[in-house]
């Protein structure tokens, strides 16, 4: 895997696992793991933005990800295993892919 080829399934097994609040995702940066209220950074290398984009389609819809491209922004519910909800905030800052997941009561 190249340096920055985080997985989306492993990153949302990581948060179930920890009981986390959510994720951040920004290029340029490691995964930021939200635990209690404090965001942890994930012991890695930072995202790349090829990875960040990556990432974004692994959840988005093609029509999810159109919306993203035209308006620079989009907001989405996904399901990760049939069980636990997030709400996703993706938006374009600075030319690049930036996500934050939040795991929503259920």
């Amino acid at each position: 895997m190249p340096s920055g080829g985080y997985n989306m399934t492993d990153l949302l097994t990581l948060i179930n696992a920890e009981r986390a609040e959510g994720l951040s995702l920004n290029a340029g940066q490691p995964p930021v793991v939200h635990l209690d209220g404090k965001p942890c950074p994930v012991d890695g290398p930072p995202i790349t933005p090829e990875n960040a984009e990556m990432l974004l389609r692994s959840l988005a819809t093609t029509r999810q990800v159109r919306e993203f491209r035209k308006h620079g922004t989009a907001e989405f519910i996904y399901t990760f295993r049939d069980s636990t909800q997030f709400r996703v905030q993706a938006k374009m800052q600075h030319d690049q892919v930036q996500l934050e997941l939040r795991r929503l009561a259920g």
